[in-house]
């Protein structure tokens, strides 16, 4: 809600700072240091948020937030994966199976499982055409004190229907696929909604496809200060101010001597004669000994109703904005 001022209130975004080319290339550096990124024998990626992730798997957000990722495609002859797409949701019920069927049976059947140490609850619905089994998955698991869900369709081809060689070869792939230990895998990769900003972007900003891209560009236009720039983990130099740098060209100086709560504890205390709204949320209050204390507001005209909160208590306090 608009706090009621006499005055009109604006806001302005601060100038981006943008520099020749070979600072541009730095800031490229700076976008891959700031993900620690390094790679292992084995070709996989360490992340910093602890996650191994193959240099060409697909990254996907959910809509709730949470993100994971799983390999493009399944290197098989003889198990189809042409509509391979692993969706994850995350339900808001405490993990439980109930196992019914078999695997062996026609239609829907549910088996409990731990695989890698972690329990799962696997459901199948199969069903049969034109020599092909056509079987959807889906992975229940614990998840954060809730229950993931990691769904996908695979058909598997009837191998009696081939000649020899290829009815051998499709025997041994199939009987050799371990579809658990890819879904333990793809599992892994998720990172919570929960998680800070910064380990999100950890993850997004060393992966390549567009997916990823455009999640981490979202995460990186909630920047909108110095300090949300530290809190996102990205570079900061050592210059005087201190100046912090984002992947997307943007530098944010370090424009406050205190913190919000130091703030608000002088406006409850009678201490402020002057506030002074700047550009993204940063504020500066001129207290009544002289003294001027500033820091970044959580959210826009905070100041305002922090003001407006004393109103009988301690007097006029001027209000302005830019």
């Amino acid at each position: 809600m608009e706090p009621e001022n006499s005055f009109k209130k604006t806001t302005t975004k601060r100038p981006f700072h943008y520099g020749p080319l070979l600072l541009l290339i730095a800031l490229g550096l700076v976008m891959i240091a700031a993900a620690v990124l390094v790679t292992n024998d084995d070709g996989q990626r360490d992340i910093s948020s602890g996650i191994n992730l193959p240099a060409d798997w697909v990254f996907s957000v959910t809509d709730t937030g949470e993100s994971y990722s799983y390999p493009p495609r399944l290197e098989t002859k003889y198990i189809s994966s042409r509509d391979w797409s692993p969706t994850l949701i995350v339900l808001n019920a405490p993990y439980s199976c109930n196992p019914v069927g078999n695997e062996s049976s026609p239609g829907i059947w549910k088996a409990e499982k731990t695989i890698d140490g972690r329990s799962y609850c696997v459901s199948t619905y199969s069903e049969g055409a034109a020599g092909t089994i056509y079987k959807n998955y889906s992975y229940y698991f614990p998840l954060a004190g809730q229950t993931g869900v990691i769904s996908f369709f695979l058909g598997y081809p009837q191998c009696v229907n081939y000649d020899d060689p290829e009815k051998t070869a499709c025997e041994k792939e199939q009987a050799d696929f371990n579809l658990d230990a890819l879904v333990e895998e793809i599992v892994k990769t998720i990172t919570l909604s929960q998680t800070t900003i910064k380990d999100r972007l950890a993850v997004c900003l060393v992966a390549s496809d567009w997916g990823s891209h455009d999640y981490c560009q979202a995460l990186l236009d909630g920047i909108r200060n110095y300090d949300d720039c530290v809190a996102a983990g990205l570079k900061v130099d050592e210059t005087n101010p201190n100046l912090c740098l984002t992947p997307d060209n943007r530098s944010f100086v370090n424009e406050a001597n205190s913190t919000w709560p130091i703030l608000l504890e002088a406006i409850n205390n009678c201490e402020v004669e002057e506030a002074f709204q700047s550009h993204q949320e940063f504020v500066e209050l001129t207290l009544k000994d002289g003294t001027k204390l500033s820091a970044y507001e959580p959210n826009i005209d905070d100041i305002f109703d922090a003001v407006d909160a004393t109103n009988g208590k301690c007097g006029e306090i001027r209000l302005a904005t830019e």
